[in-house]
């Protein structure tokens, strides 16, 4: 059977783009700062605004909104004249005008992380917030008039080492994604991620390729590595899922029950993942939560044999991380 949706025990937030996934449907099931155990959090009252009352605001300069989404997930679409005030960049709120009224959004199931931003601004003395019901998903899906800053492949710096995988986040302090010529199961090279301890970041770190599913939309997919670790304090893990032509994800799965942790030597990871007829791209990959180092070589991607229909190998792009 396909599951479209994302086996994490969490919330689904369903259709979302694979940045949005990283940064809300993970970020908020998975901080190092509330799993070391932090106060209680904040649940001030903030109003909502839905897409045509935004819209008719904006208009008449009656509001502002401003996307609190990181700057790699913006650049692949945001409202067009709103103000940008990341979540995760200090002093961000700054950038936001003292008026007309400030509406948040961003692109988590429930607003989680407009939520926060609001009421941050209210505690910083400013009470005239709102947030956007659905964040941007919604106002595109309402035809509203919206930017897109680069492409997928430009996004998440493709071109960059290990070449042919993409990098997310991708502008962050705290990890480093490499070609790692001292470490591989065969080879000269593996693909490596490296992240510092930092109790504020959220969500998580990876590298990701994103190919055609074609002739693989609604079939069983297998994705298998060699994998190596050291100092996972959180969780790492394989995953495989499915975005459709509007780029919003629509099947993901993770390997939950196989998960990476601490230190461990090379080994076998797989996990397998219904794709939905619907799917245009085929997304698959390693995630890292919080500090640590995880190593990915010997890429395989199989869709499985199924009702008459051949096992297929797919073509992984640097497979091997020897580019």
């Amino acid at each position: 059977m396909v599951r479209t949706g994302i086996r994490a025990g969490s919330r689904t937030p369903a259709k979302r783009s694979l940045a949005a996934w990283m940064v809300c449907a993970l970020a908020l099931s998975y901080s190092p700062a509330r799993a070391a155990g932090g106060a209680a959090p904040d649940t001030a009252f903030v109003p909502r605004l839905s897409v045509p009352q935004a819209i008719e605001q904006m208009k008449s300069g009656r509001i502002q909104l401003v996307d609190v989404r990181p700057l790699a997930e913006r650049s692949l679409g945001h409202v067009r004249g709103d103000v940008h005030a990341p979540f995760d960049v200090p002093g961000s709120l700054e950038a936001v005008p003292a008026s007309p009224r400030a509406v948040f959004y961003c692109s988590c199931p429930a607003e989680e992380l407009a939520l926060e931003v609001a009421r941050r601004a209210m505690r910083a003395g400013r009470h005239d917030v709102a947030v956007l019901v659905g964040g941007y998903d919604a106002w595109r899906a309402a035809g509203a008039p919206f930017a897109v800053d680069a492409t997928w492949e430009e996004t998440f710096r493709v071109d960059a080492e290990p070449s042919g995988w993409g990098k997310q986040p991708a502008d962050s302090a705290d990890c480093r994604y490499l070609r790692d010529t001292t470490q591989a199961y065969r080879g000269s090279a593996s693909g490596c991620v490296r992240c510092a301890e930092d109790g504020a970041r959220r969500g998580l770190a990876g590298l990701i390729q994103r190919i055609d599913a074609g002739e693989i939309a609604g079939r069983m997919v297998t994705l298998s590595a060699m994998v190596r670790s050291r100092g996972v304090g959180g969780i790492a893990f394989l995953w495989v899922g499915a975005e459709d032509e509007q780029g919003r994800m629509i099947a993901m799965t993770r390997a939950d029950r196989d998960p990476i942790r601490g230190d461990s030597e090379w080994h076998a990871a797989t996990v397998t993942g219904g794709i939905p007829s619907n799917a245009t791209k085929l997304l698959f990959g390693v995630s890292l939560g919080g500090a640590g180092q995880v190593w990915l070589d010997e890429v395989r991607v199989v869709a499985e044999e199924d009702g008459g229909l051949p096992r297929v190998r797919l073509v992984v792009e640097n497979a091997g991380f020897e580019e």
